[in-house]
């Protein structure tokens, strides 16, 4: 996609999940498919289905499970630990990094080379990818896309003025 594109796909995902995050709900399957084109530029978060309320028991879910799409699931995530705003985060970094690209930043052979990749942070930064890509989007997916949720950004909101 076009940066201006990609950037506008992006502000209008935050705005969406920040809202979902000031009422504490976790939407927890932030990928492509739950972007949806809703025309004239707008694009709208859909599917709701396994998001979460921040203080519930994720446990509700089943024992051991793990939900989400795996290529967007934050490394916490496929290390057992819950869901926060900071997943989502990381899902949109993934999310803008396959805008910007044209593909995933994470490979695997199977689920499991997958979640290796995923957990030890090992991908190709956007701008050695796509040498014409904007800079700053760039920096702002690299940042979304930190390891240890502490390292991203504190919000969707300031990942939006970011």
């Amino acid at each position: 996609m076009p940066p201006d594109h990609v950037r506008d796909v992006g502000l209008q995902v935050l705005r969406a999940l920040s809202a979902a995050h000031d009422l504490e709900i976790v939407h927890r399957d932030v990928k492509p498919g739950n972007v949806l084109d809703a025309g004239v530029g707008t694009w709208k978060v859909a599917d709701f289905g396994i998001a979460k309320w921040v203080h519930a028991d994720e446990t509700l879910t089943g024992t051991g499970e793990l939900l989400g799409s795996p290529s967007y699931l934050a490394p916490e995530r496929i290390e057992g630990r819950q869901a926060g705003p900071a997943s989502d985060l990381y899902a949109v970094g993934v999310l803008l990094y396959e805008a910007m690209t044209g593909r995933k930043p994470f490979e695997g052979d199977d689920p499991f080379a997958l979640a290796a990749a995923i957990r030890e942070g090992r991908y190709e930064p956007p701008g050695a990818v796509r040498h014409d890509a904007d800079p700053g989007i760039a920096a702002v997916i690299e940042r979304a896309m930190r390891r240890e949720p502490a390292g991203r950004f504190e919000s969707a909101e300031a990942m939006a003025v970011a």
